[in-house]
């Protein structure tokens, strides 16, 4: 079972209107791929610490796919990602997994 608490690190873009999540999302799909998951999200959402945005989670090993949410969190000062709400991601997880 994976654990998704894996955090990544986003940038702030601009005078903080908006939150570069690309690197953040790189970050959280290397603790993805082994299980065979990828996370589609948009590059940069409006928002900082706080904000939440929607997602698709897809199989790379089937065509199965499951709508996430996310967030925009804060760890030692740094702005991060996270699942908005772990146990929905997890049943999203298991469904697209097929596990």
């Amino acid at each position: 079972m994976l654990a998704v608490g894996a955090l990544a690190a986003v940038f702030i873009a601009g005078c903080g209107q908006k939150t570069d999540i690309s690197k953040g999302i790189e970050d959280f799909n290397r603790t993805l791929e082994p299980n065979g998951l990828t996370l589609e999200c948009p590059k940069e959402v409006k928002g900082g610490e706080g904000t939440e945005f929607d997602c698709t989670l897809k199989g790379t090993r089937n065509d199965k796919s499951a709508p996430v949410k996310l967030k925009i969190g804060k760890e030692e000062g740094d702005l991060v990602i996270d699942a908005a709400d772990q146990k929905a991601f997890d049943v999203a997880r298991q469904e697209v997994a097929g596990s």
